[in-house]
């Protein structure tokens, strides 16, 4: 996952690079720590697990992180501030958006 994320912000495809490198997105996080992800947020019981920023404009890095489902994911950016808080859930005492 880590390695995907690296390749997405320095050489993306043209289509992507509007979304990740010419925003300036920029990873820190280590493999170490996405498996403390992949432990905490349970994605080895998940469909198809996908890398998500909670602060999209943020850096992959691990206060910025969580997996989720891929097809939510997807739909995220569709959603309205309504709905987002309306899925928010709280991880160790932090609430998050799912």
């Amino acid at each position: 996952m880590v390695e995907w994320a690296r390749r997405r912000c320095r050489k993306p495809q043209e289509r992507d690079a509007k979304f990740y490198k010419e925003k300036g997105i920029t990873v820190s996080l280590t493999a170490k720590e996405a498996k403390v992800l992949w432990e905490r947020d349970g994605a080895a019981s998940m469909k198809t697990p996908s890398l998500d920023r909670l602060d999209p404009h943020g850096p992959y890095a691990f206060w910025n992180c969580r997996i989720i489902e891929k097809s939510l994911n997807e739909r995220l950016p569709h959603l309205s501030p309504e709905q987002l808080a309306a899925l928010a859930i709280s991880v160790d005492a932090e609430a998050i958006y799912v």
